[in-house]
């Protein structure tokens, strides 16, 4: 790849990576303000049901058909 190539990639992920950013913030205002009005707030935290799916599963190439995973709870 050439560094023009390289740059240009670069500059449009990083554009990605902020743009996703911003929308994250903007979420995460939109979800304090709807567990305000919820009085799910404890001590200034809000307390926000968040779902992920975080599996990746690997190319298998029809034999070996695997993935590794796992999950993580938190409760405050």
């Amino acid at each position: 790849m050439s560094e023009k190539t390289y740059l240009s990639y670069l500059y449009v992920m990083n554009n990605a990576k902020d743009l996703a950013m911003k929308e994250m913030i903007n979420t995460d205002k939109g979800e304090y303000q709807l567990a305000a009005e919820a009085g799910d707030i404890k001590n200034g935290t809000p307390k926000i049901a968040v779902i992920v799916d975080g599996a990746w599963s690997k190319r298998s190439y029809k034999s070996n058909y695997n993935a590794l995973s796992g999950v993580e709870c938190i409760i405050g």
